[in-house]
């Protein structure tokens, strides 16, 4: 160990407990044992660690300030078919409200790159100057090792779709969606109407909503017997699927054409939608889609898409208030919560045809 500047992590370390208690005894919070209290500050005097400003402030005052960290493709436009500004609208908005009925403020930071050793830097550097009194990240890439670092130093975090099953620390409060159980669904539902030859365009698999929601969709496909027409992943962006969709389109037999497609986002089956109807389908009579988010544009599209609803907004609402419950009182473990969908059946899906390409149920 440096003894010039150990970190907290390396405190807990020598010590053989968790960061998190560690930044109990320095912050002065209740709920440790008289004896880990003098064994951790044995090691604090002997190593001479210095308590970085936030950890002094917390042990002062609030400053009523929360950071919240943005994955840039939020802010992206690529294209007419983009959503996203839309999206990111809303979840500001709601992390706002809970934020001011509290009397916080918020310092906002777009992260283009969590993986970029600068972008980490600024983000280590606003929890330790002690301008914040906990962080919001809002959908990062997985695995998210800035995350967990800033949780493990005992700093609170509330993160938005990441591993629940994971453990940082009592600050570590993740709220996420059951992902899982909408591809299942998904899958689930066409079978019910017959559909036998299902394709799948999922989105990245460094989204844990998106790898989850593929994770569901596969696993109800082998349940049913159902081996995917093509299983594709593309980027969050209409454009990206219109663009990958009609090449297979054009590379595959007619016969061989799915009868419905999953789209794991409604930003993914806008794409798919138009990329249909440039190849001369019908939607739903030729090929049924089902989208996922229940965006505001899913009944202005025609066909009205079929979808499920995620309220991420009320999700970010509850979240922002849990990470205040935190920082004023101290939670003694860690939170999580997972919400539920809704599906929503529209006009984008019918059973399939029973002649031509369809394959009979």
């Amino acid at each position: 160990m440096d003894n010039k500047n150990p970190t907290i992590q390396q405190i807990a370390l020598a010590a053989g407990i968790s960061p998190s208690t560690v930044s109990r005894v320095i912050n002065n919070y209740a709920g440790v044992t008289e004896k880990t209290r003098r064994k951790v500050q044995s090691f604090i005097d002997f190593y001479n660690y210095q308590p970085n400003v936030a950890a002094q402030s917390l042990n002062n005052k609030s400053t009523k300030t929360l950071s919240v960290f943005f994955p840039y493709e939020f802010l992206q436009i690529d294209d007419i078919f983009s959503t996203d500004n839309v999206i990111c609208h809303k979840q500001v908005k709601a992390i706002s409200t809970a934020a001011t009925e509290r009397g916080y403020r918020l310092l906002a930071s777009i992260i283009s790159e969590p993986s970029n050793p600068e972008q980490q830097d600024m983000i280590r550097r606003t929890f330790r100057s002690g301008m914040v009194d906990g962080g919001i990240f809002v959908d990062f890439d997985e695995p998210s090792l800035i995350v967990e670092e800033m949780a493990k130093d005992g700093y609170i975090v509330g993160v938005l779709n990441h591993e629940p099953e994971k453990n940082f620390g009592n600050g570590h409060i993740v709220f996420c969606i059951t992902d899982r159980e909408i591809g299942m669904y998904a899958v689930s539902y066409l079978y019910g109407l017959g559909h036998r030859k299902i394709a799948v365009i999922g989105g990245p698999e460094r989204k844990y909503s998106s790898k989850q929601r593929c994770y569901g969709i596969l696993q109800a496909m082998k349940d049913f017997n159902i081996e995917s027409v093509w299983f594709e992943r593309v980027e969050l962006s209409a454009r990206a699927t219109y663009d990958c969709l009609l090449n297979k389109l054009q590379r595959t037999q007619e016969d061989n054409f799915p009868t419905a497609i999953i789209c794991g986002s409604d930003t993914i089956a806008f794409g798919a939608i138009e990329a249909l109807k440039k190849a001369n389908l019908i939607v739903p009579e030729d090929v049924s889609v089902i989208g996922m988010d229940n965006h505001i544009l899913c009944t202005m599209i025609k066909p009205a898409l079929t979808t499920f609803d995620v309220d991420t907004s009320l999700i970010l609402l509850d979240l922002t208030t849990a990470v205040i419950d935190c920082i004023e009182n101290n939670f003694d473990s860690p939170v999580r919560k997972q919400y539920r969908f809704s599906f929503i059946e529209r006009d984008s899906c019918c059973p399939p045809k029973k002649t031509g390409r369809v394959q009979n149920a």
